[in-house]
């Protein structure tokens, strides 16, 4: 086996060395951060198995060299043989091999390499302080929010803090509300509510059920004169169960399958306070789909758009739903829903993130109108740093 230890600004002049001198078998064995200098240095070392045995190899004579050999850090820790070490290698290389022509599986181990090496930063930095600043980390990581958005958190709050704030558990949490609360405001001021909001999402994330509670609301404690126009002819529950809700709040329903019939409705609706469009659940894989309802909602200057999303959803899904509707035009304003069934609220950080959008309302519940709300900056900031708010949404 060959091993050979390297010096470099980044891994991407990593991977160029280790693939100029030991092929595209190579696996890398470890790689950490440096101390001292004034450029960051990393020492990587990677490992070729040419089917020879050969001793132990001995440590870098001098720094900056390229050569054969890796030193004390490498070692297996426990009396673990390098051979032993080798074979895990070569089983992890045959299953990344069959991963390897995916791109989702490249994007998730670069982003785990870079995590991995901006976390160990952290370490390193703040070891001889304490660990604060990782607790802090591991509870926004452990609530939901993502590794590596996490990390671009903590590292924003402890540049230029005093070194002696950094071990300050309390100041540092109040730190990161304020942070979370200036995210969850956005560089915009506060959108204006139009006089028609559709809610467009994928399917199950509970538009049907959505509408109807923002509906409730309006006529029970706003006293406004509210009307639906469903554009759901996929699904006749969903048709049905609009119906239902009208015929509870005195509110008409019109159908429009086409722009042409969205109109007609809209103009049929122009009397009423406010109109809510409840749009077909489509994937939003499909681009024809993802076009033909931006025609559909195109017909008037006055339109509202609402993203529905299911805060059970995986990551993955949210986060391609956002881009791909973001895409088409079709968020203006977010609507989160099963706060209830959510056990990681700290996942609503990374959709406010990915969308760049505000989020105005959280469902939490079946009932309606009772489980919904508006949401806060502070309340927002409090789901992502806490299991659950301590306050009230309102505010």
């Amino acid at each position: 086996m060959q091993v050979k230890r390297y010096e470099v600004a980044n891994m991407e002049e990593a991977f160029r060395s280790i693939r100029k001198d030991l092929g595209p078998d190579a696996v890398i064995l470890s790689s950490k951060r440096l101390p001292g200098g004034k450029k960051t240095l990393y020492e990587v070392v990677a490992a070729r198995d040419d089917g020879r045995r050969e001793p132990e190899p001995a440590p870098a004579a001098s720094a900056g060299a390229s050569r054969d050999g890796a030193d004390d850090g490498t070692q297996p820790a426990g009396g673990v043989s390098m051979d032993h070490l080798w074979r895990e290698m070569r089983e992890l290389k045959h299953l990344v091999r069959g991963w390897g022509g995916r791109d989702s599986f490249r994007e998730e181990l670069r982003t785990l390499g870079e995590t991995c090496n901006r976390f160990m930063d952290l370490l390193t930095d703040e070891g001889k302080n304490g660990n604060t600043p990782v607790r802090v980390y591991r509870r926004l990581t452990g609530n939901g929010v993502s590794r590596p958005r996490a990390l671009a958190l903590l590292e924003s709050e402890l540049a230029g803090l005093p070194d002696g704030e950094r071990e300050d558990f309390t100041v540092l949490m109040n730190r990161m509300k304020r942070r979370l609360e200036n995210v969850f405001a956005g560089p915009e001021r506060p959108l204006p509510a139009r006089r028609v909001r559709a809610l467009v999402g994928p399917s199950g994330s509970g538009k049907t059920t959505t509408v109807a509670k923002l509906a409730a609301r309006l006529v029970c404690e706003g006293k406004q004169k509210v009307a639906f126009v469903t554009a759901d002819t996929y699904r006749l529950a969903a048709a049905e169960q609009l119906r239902i809700y009208g015929k509870i709040l005195g509110a008409p329903v019109e159908v429009a399958a086409t722009p042409e019939e969205m109109k007609g409705a809209l103009r049929k609706l122009s009397s009423f306070d406010v109109v809510f469009v409840d749009t077909p659940g489509k994937s939003f894989t499909d681009r024809q789909a993802m076009g033909d309802m931006r025609e559909l909602l195109q017909v008037s200057g006055e339109v509202e758009r609402n993203l529905v999303l299911s805060l059970t959803s995986h990551r993955d899904h949210f986060e391609d739903a956002a881009r791909t509707y973001g895409e088409f035009g079709l968020v203006d304003k977010v609507i989160l829903t099963k706060l209830d069934e959510c056990r990681r609220p700290g996942i609503i950080y990374d959709i406010a993130e990915e969308t760049g959008r505000p989020i105005s309302h959280i469902a939490c519940g079946q009932n309606v109108p009772r489980d919904i709300q508006e949401t806060s900056c502070a309340f927002l900031s409090d789901l992502v740093l806490h299991d659950r708010p301590r306050h009230s949404a309102a505010g």
